[in-house]
């Protein structure tokens, strides 16, 4: 026999359908949400279109969203796509990790590879990871320039891309590098969940007419159930647990929001098989802070696991009494599951927990960020952090979220929305186990960004590109905001109905 060269090189095109089938068989996953986006958004840059934004709700599924266009890109004739994302080193290999699992053919590669000198992006097909640093996007430009039709998919494209220097005739770095990237030759994929900032700022020369609402898919939790109108809701649908105003942040209060999330996870695993389940701790953005909640944590676990301890009955008791409330919450003729029950696997299992701060100065603190966000491996896994989870990192089995971070004066919309980290794809038999624990005003704040939110997701998607605020919470940032284009009104808001 001999080797036969041309059927070696023949071009299979069919990325997309295996994709969309990997998918459709992993728990009967439906792609229908994640088809009707990449073909709308295909459409449009068939027809000429150089510059688009996809956008939807928080942790709404975009990144597997994202990995479907592309495999629709390269099936068509793309033959290079830089997929830039936010500059922080846990999002990108999360990101990157998310990619190589599905498979992806060709699969992605870091700019630094790019860069070498025997790397060629002009033969074969390319999928390039950079982070939206200027210093990266400045050494992957020269190797960029002489490559026509290039895609460029901007994850989170409302942080950085747009230029807050608009009104002074004047590009900011990233701006500037990004626009250079794509200049004329290639075409533009913006993609958020807060596209407020983009349509203000006309990033990139996006017409939001264009735009694409990625609809969240039917397992997906978001802001209508973390956050109801309070007209039409009744009872919460989920624990909310708020704090005083003078105290939250309190050991105390972080104890008893520990020991209930302890509780609901021995509740569960006593239950059913056992799981691993996070509870994410965001309360500042001070590193300091982080160290000195992780030091309280740290803490209460050495009490539980010394029955020496003076206080080790004061706190068993303390869970014992927790215990007792969710067990006559969720009386159940087929789960025969007593306070006694849950205290003895806290006790039994608390040994298998782990406290990890994302945040550290100067380094990584932890070295496999996938055991505490996208697949966690503690019974009991507690992760703290500021800026490295107030955006795009996913947290698996999330089924608590300690949230006490508030701003001094007006609150950023783009910012708070995308600090709802417990957004997304949630097991719906969880859902009455999770627990959000804050401060009532402070939900009351964030209750009020969604409700601008929404307004603005219901005008977009009806023609009207619009976005509201209030004198508590600002859609954009006023250096952000093109002046010579995008008209500002105080007062009454009226316009057509929506819904």
């Amino acid at each position: 026999m001999v080797l036969d060269i041309k059927d070696i090189l023949k071009e299979e095109n069919d990325r997309y359908k295996k994709f969309l089938k990997s998918k459709q068989e992993e728990d009967s996953y439906d792609t229908r949400y994640i088809e009707e986006t990449v073909n709308k958004t295909y459409d449009i840059l068939k027809s000429g279109v150089r510059s688009t934004l996809i956008y939807g709700q928080p942790q709404s599924g975009k990144t597997d969203m994202m990995t479907a266009l592309c495999c629709k890109l390269f099936d068509s004739g793309t033959n290079v796509i830089i997929m830039l994302v936010q500059d922080n080193v846990e999002l990108n290999f999360q990101n990157m990790r998310r990619f190589v699992q599905a498979g992806i053919e060709p699969a992605p590669v870091w700019f630094k590879d790019v860069i070498e000198p025997d790397y060629n992006l002009n033969k074969s097909k390319h999928l390039v990871f950079c982070r939206k640093n200027s210093k990266q996007l400045e050494e992957l430009l020269p190797h960029t320039k002489n490559i026509k039709d290039m895609v460029v998919i901007d994850d989170e494209t409302d942080y950085a891309t747009p230029n807050s220097k608009i009104n002074r005739q004047e590009k900011t770095k990233i701006n500037e590098r990004v626009s250079d990237l794509v200049n004329k030759n290639n075409i533009f994929v913006g993609v958020t969940a807060t596209p407020a900032r983009n349509l203000a700022n006309n990033t990139l020369d996006t017409d939001a007419n264009n735009w694409i609402y990625f609809e969240p898919h039917d397992n997906y939790y978001g802001y209508e159930f973390f956050f109801p109108d309070p007209l039409k809701t009744k009872a919460f649908k989920y624990r909310l647990d708020t704090l005083s105003e003078e105290n939250s942040g309190e050991t105390r209060e972080i104890r008893e929001a520990f020991f209930n999330f302890c509780v609901n996870v021995a509740y569960l695993n006593l239950s059913k098989k056992e799981g691993s389940y996070i509870m994410l701790v965001h309360s500042s953005l001070k590193i300091a802070d982080h160290d000195k909640e992780k030091k309280i944590f740290i803490k209460i676990k050495s009490i539980l696991l010394d029955h020496d301890n003076s206080k080790f009955e004061q706190y068993y008791n303390e869970i014992y009494d927790l215990a007792d409330k969710l067990c006559k919450r969720f009386i159940s003729e087929t789960v025969s599951i007593t306070a006694q029950d849950i205290v003895k696997y806290i006790n039994k299992n608390i040994s298998r927990s782990s406290i990890a701060v994302l945040d550290v100065e100067g380094k990584k603190n932890v070295q496999n960020i996938s055991m505490y966000t996208t697949n966690p491996e503690f019974p009991f896994t507690v992760v703290i952090g500021g800026n490295t989870i107030s955006r795009g990192l996913t947290f698996k089995n999330m089924l608590s979220m300690y949230f006490t971070r508030d701003v001094k004066g007006r609150m950023g919309q783009g910012t708070y929305i995308q600090r709802a980290r417990m957004f997304g794809a949630r097991d719906s038999k969880l859902m009455p186990f999770f627990t959000l624990t804050m401060p009532l005003k402070l939900y009351q704040r964030w209750w009020g960004c969604f409700s601008m939110y929404d307004i603005m997701l219901q005008n977009l998607r009806a023609g009207f590109p619009l976005y509201a605020q209030t004198t508590d919470n600002q859609a954009v940032p006023s250096a952000s905001i093109d002046k010579e284009t995008v008209d500002i009104d105080n007062g009454q808001l009226g316009f057509k109905k929506i819904r």
